[in-house]
This record gives C-alpha cells, sequence and structure tokens, in this order.
C-alpha cells in the first residue's frame, strides 16, 4: 500500500511541474530603454563550420509582421553588436520568437532570424529574397 501511496505522489508531483513549465526568459534593459525577454546568447557551428553567435529572445509581435519585427531588432541589434564583437565573432544572428500556443506539458514559437556579418570592417544584415505565395523565392 506504501508502495502505491509513494507512487500517487510522485504521479501528482509530475503534473504539478509539467504545467508550470514556462518559456524561461531573463528581462534585460537595453541602453536605449527597450527591454526585451531573452530565452539565452549561444555560438553555433553552421554547415560549411562559420561560427555565428544567435540571441534568442520572446517577442510579441506576430512573426508575420516581419517589419515590426525588423524594427524591434534594429533596436536590439547596437547592444548585441558589442557583445559579438567582444566574444570575437564575425557573423551573428538575432533570432525573435513569438509563442503562438502554450499547454500544460509545451510551447510552440515561430520564429524569424535576422542574421548579420562582418564584412571589410562594416556589419551588414543578410536581406532574404521575398516569397511568392507558392513559397518559391522570386
Amino acid at each position: 500500500m506504501r508502495t502505491n501511496n509513494f507512487l500517487f505522489v510522485i504521479i501528482i508531483l509530475f503534473i504539478f511541474l509539467s504545467c508550470s513549465q514556462k518559456v524561461e526568459t531573463k528581462l534585460v534593459a537595453l541602453p536605449n530603454g527597450t527591454q526585451i525577454k531573452l530565452r539565452h546568447i549561444r555560438p553555433l557551428v553552421v554547415g560549411d563550420g562559420t561560427k555565428i553567435l544567435i540571441l534568442t529572445y520572446v517577442t510579441e509581435i506576430s512573426i508575420d509582421d516581419l517589419a515590426s519585427v525588423q524594427r524591434e531588432v534594429d533596436q536590439i541589434w547596437p547592444w548585441y553588436q558589442n557583445i559579438v564583437e567582444e566574444r570575437g565573432f564575425s557573423a551573428a544572428g538575432i533570432s525573435a520568437a513569438n509563442i503562438v500556443k502554450e499547454s500544460f506539458t509545451r510551447w510552440e514559437t515561430r520564429n524569424y532570424t535576422f542574421i548579420y556579418e562582418k564584412k571589410e570592417g562594416a556589419w551588414v544584415q543578410y536581406k532574404r529574397q521575398p516569397e511568392s505565395e507558392n513559397g518559391v523565392k522570386a
């Protein structure tokens, strides 16, 4: 009987912990007064061996509204650029994550990543080609 009670307590504890999971963020105040919900800053090695530093943050803006997300990223980039340079990277990304669905045990996000590269001493943001309605690059 004690085993059943112990098992019951473990199951209830697991359910409680699962229900309390949230997207973990840290509120960061940027020098320009903007506040962001920072998830993490991590290095990443892409297919060709290029090392890139990626900042991921949670945005309230829909990823479908890329112009507004771009304006938000423009507020983050000057602060983040200093971090990228201090860590010695010549490529960086800012990934905006919009939480579209939360449930008891998981969340779903939509992301869009803005990529920057330092070329000839100046940082350049890559512009993606627009896609047509069928998803083919124009």
